[in-house]
């Protein structure tokens, strides 16, 4: 707690010194729409989806999508239900975490944090359903009805008959005055009218009324009967009892019941079929998580699933209901390649989804479903080369080389039938790759991992032929994933089970093993925070940065331990003892420190304190940052969570050889455009704004390819219209440039 609050004061002291010399703007949300929750249809025949990833509207007319997320109108991307009102032509919609969104068709957003904010263990919205002017909201809580008129929370029913209190309210109907509630605990009916926040007013039914088991998952009627789901069974309500309908199979479970063309709806896991077995749709894989039928417009059916977002079937016609999205939400480990694409690894088992690519405009998934071909979908490392060739890491299945093509790409495996990568020791075929990169020389390196057993803990690939090596320090030590190769090609590896930091040098020769240097840091020899290693970053001064689970430390003098020398290693005391990440060099060596508590950027020498970024002070719906990537050409950041991708535009630019100054907007009004963003500037910029008869007006200076300006002089006050001057210096390329431009103030 004192950390967190040394941090909360820190960030207010500097927070006006850094939002002066540092900017981020054009924050974008990337997240998947794969994994559907609900879905349902409102009075312009539009389907509303909503899903782990946010909302997706599907016009069928226009043959269009419409996505949204927290950063253009929702709350919270975690979407368990939605239930759109064709009579008032609202949209209820709930969260997982008990927001409650009323969205109207016209797209006009309100929030209700009631739900949320009453801290229940279990506040996910499941259903909703309007009768009257009340919303009747089921969820992990119990029941809740919302005034639709006064947009207020007028009863809550915490306790439900006899059941526990707090009992989850799965699913729920009103068929004359009677609400029926199926719930985690049985299912419950009581009077409408009645004081239902009254556990007497509810009859309760359970396993002693008939049920298999007294969780029940759904409820409907249907011809004037009420029908009642389990997981594995259907039941029929008769003379104050529930009769035994049909079992299903072992390996399937109900979903939910509904009415359809006059016969009753199952939908379950694996299958939509009419209580008499007719099959409506056999999912060829993956696994249906609800349905919903449309009888009042058209007659249709809907069903959402947990891979592959929605389906609709009418008539003959089946179609998938999916925007362009990334796969999962997952973003492990990223890499951006030289032609801009970006590159992410989702994570290993049991949460492995393969690995993505995103070209600025465009998601690519490659999952074992789609591409077989890749062996596994545990691919939780990634590493991007100068050619644009990619190296995936697999926690099972080695590694893959992904080459781009003319116009596809080619995929190749490598494992220990191809290689002298070697197993873990529990599994004669189960091989672990971490890190893989490039050395300043051309080889390639791979780190193997395996535990406590004999085998390489590194290999290089050089023309065609592979060169193992063994921990030179502890032979059967292979515990590490991590690596990064410094400026004198020494690759340093980070260990995931308390063995510290490896380190090793080949000398440039790596048939002659007898040359080789080898080392290791660990917290007792050094000033290591801890001796388990989340990431390794080198910055462009050459110092090697550690991130562990206890802080940021930092090797000063890498290239001692050349000369049999001590290397010098400090811990970062601004930071303190948090967890560490990942670290990103960003193009001015400023560093980008991913924890739990969200993202602090640092100086270059990690002395201050640039920027914070968290929940609070930017649109990121998680502090709990686990990757970092950035495009030194364009400055944009990417973050990536286990709840999505967040990118945002960064003035961190690369600079140019020579000065090529853009200024935009032209024309320029300070007091409506906000910022000059000056362009096209050599690295150690001096920038001095002139009037067009060479009166002085501001100093600017800048490590980046890009500066901005608020159009404001020396003492504060806006400029006037009139054509000025940008002159540009820079001492450390010895170059210079000129460029003109106009404000024109309205």
């Amino acid at each position: 707690m004192k950390v967190r609050i040394f941090f909360y004061c820190l960030f207010l002291l500097l927070s006006v010194r850094a939002s002066a010399e540092f900017r981020l703007e054009n924050w974008k949300n990337h997240t998947s729409y794969l994994q559907a929750t609900a879905v349902s249809v409102d009075s312009k025949s539009r389907i509303w989806a909503g899903s782990t990833g946010g909302i997706f509207i599907y016009d069928m007319k226009a043959d269009k999508y419409s996505e949204f997320n927290t950063l253009n109108g929702l709350l919270g991307i975690d979407i368990s239900a939605v239930n759109c009102d064709k009579s008032s032509q609202n949209v209820f919609i709930g969260t997982s975490s008990g927001i409650l969104t009323i969205c109207s068709e016209d797209i006009k957003w309100e929030h209700f944090l009631d739900i949320k904010e009453s801290k229940f263990p279990n506040s996910k919205i499941n259903r909703f359903l309007k009768y009257g002017n009340s919303l009747y909201i089921a969820g992990g809580f119990g029941l809740a009805v919302f005034d639709l008129e006064k947009k207020v929370f007028k009863e809550s029913i915490l306790r439900i008959g006899e059941f526990d209190r707090l009992s989850n309210v799965n699913d729920l109907f009103i068929d004359n005055d009677t609400i029926w509630v199926a719930t985690s605990s049985g299912v419950a009916k009581a009077n409408i009218n009645s004081a239902i926040s009254n556990p007497n007013s509810w009859t309760s039914y359970t396993t002693k009324n008939g049920f298999d088991d007294k969780e029940t998952i759904a409820i409907t009627r249907f011809n004037n009967e009420i029908y009642v789901g389990t997981k594995k069974a259907l039941f029929k309500y008769s003379l104050d009892t529930f009769l035994l309908v049909q079992k299903t199979s072992e390996w399937d479970e109900i979903r939910k019941l509904d009415e359809y063309k006059g016969e009753l709806l199952i939908t379950s896991q694996n299958y939509i079929k009419t209580l008499y077995d007719k099959t409506i749709y056999l999912p060829y894989s993956n696994t249906i998580d609800g349905s919903y039928v449309e009888q009042e417009l058209d007659t249709f059916l809907l069903a959402n699933f947990r891979e592959q977002g929605v389906y609709l079937y009418k008539d003959s016609l089946e179609k998938q209901l999916l925007p362009n999205s990334p796969y999962s939400n997952i973003f492990g480990n990223m890499s951006i390649a030289p032609n801009g694409d970006l590159w992410v690894a989702t994570s290993n088992s049991p949460r492995g989804r393969g690995f993505m690519r995103y070209d600025g405009e465009h998601w690519s998934n490659f999952n074992l479903s789609s591409f077989p071909e890749i062996k596994s979908n545990d691919y939780y490392r990634i590493c991007a080369n100068n050619d644009n060739t990619i190296f995936v890491s697999n926690w099972g299945a080695g590694f893959l080389k992904i080459t781009p093509g003319s116009d596809t790409l080619i995929f190749e495996n490598f494992s220990n039938n191809n290689s002298p990568l070697t197993s873990i020791p529990e599994s004669p075929t189960y091989v672990i790759t971490g890190d893989i990169t490039k050395d300043r020389r051309g080889n390639l390196w791979i780190v193997n991992y395996g535990g406590i057993s004999s085998g390489p803990v590194l290999i290089a690939y050089s023309n065609n032929t592979f060169y193992p090596f063994t921990n030179g320090i502890s032979a059967t030590d292979r515990f590490y994933l991590m690596m990064s190769v410094d400026y004198s090609n020494t690759k340093w590896l980070g260990s995931n089970q308390s063995s510290g930091l490896l380190f090793f040098n080949e000398m440039q020769t790596l048939e002659n093993t007898s040359d080789d240097v080898w080392g290791q840091l660990t917290s007792s020899n050094s000033g290591l925070p801890s001796n388990v290693i989340k990431c390794i970053k080198v910055d462009k001064s050459g110092y090697v940065w550690i991130g562990t689970e206890n802080g940021l430390a930092v090797v000063y003098t890498p290239s001692s331990i050349l000369t049999n020398r001590t290397a010098i290693v400090r811990q970062n005391q601004l930071l303190g003892s948090i967890q560490i990440n990942d670290i990103l060099i960003d193009a001015l060596d400023n560093k980008w420190i991913a924890t739990n508590e969200g993202v602090w950027v640092l100086n270059p020498d990690c002395s201050e304190v640039i920027y914070y970024i968290n929940k609070s002070t930017s649109p990121i719906l998680d502090n709990n940052v686990i990757s970092l990537a950035s495009d030194f050409e364009t400055g944009k950041v990417f973050l990536g969570t286990n709840s999505g991708l967040f990118e945002v535009s960064s003035i961190s630019v690369e600079p140019l050889s020579d000065f090529n100054i853009k200024c935009y907007p032209q024309p320029y009004d300070p007091l409506l455009d906000g910022d000059l963003t000056i362009d096209g500037l050599s690295s150690e910029a001096k920038i001095r704004i002139l009037t067009i008869s060479g009166d002085f007006v501001k100093d600017i200076s800048t490590f980046s390819r890009k500066a901005v300006w608020d159009g404001r002089d020396y003492q504060g006050n806006y400029v006037s219209s009139g054509i000025y001057i940008i002159s540009a210096s820079s001492t450390n390329a010895g170059k210079s440039g000129l460029a003109k431009f106009a404000i024109i103030r309205k």
